[in-house]
């Protein structure tokens, strides 16, 4: 099943998960788009949807969450480098 980010519109087609080996979705997930950055959760049936406050304040103390996104922002400034 394709994804689209609720944000940037891009097509989410791939995966990674911390903890394990297992990259399959499952329901109430947190997704980040690499592209823009958004933050996401999956819904009982994996479809996309916003995380509403309480998930905001949660994603917002959880270590993974903050290394992802320094990630991604690593990533950012390593491609821009080597693909002006």
């Amino acid at each position: 099943m394709t994804r689209i980010c609720l944000n940037c519109s891009k097509t989410l087609n791939a995966a990674a998960e911390l903890e394990g080996y297992q990259t399959a979705p499952h329901p109430y997930d947190w997704v980040i788009c690499l592209y823009c950055g958004h933050l996401m959760v999956f819904t009982s049936n994996l479809k996309l949807r916003d995380p509403n406050q309480e998930e905001l304040i949660e994603m917002a103390g959880d270590p993974d969450i903050v290394g992802m996104m320094r990630f991604r922002d690593t990533y950012l400034k390593w491609k821009e480098k080597h693909n002006p």
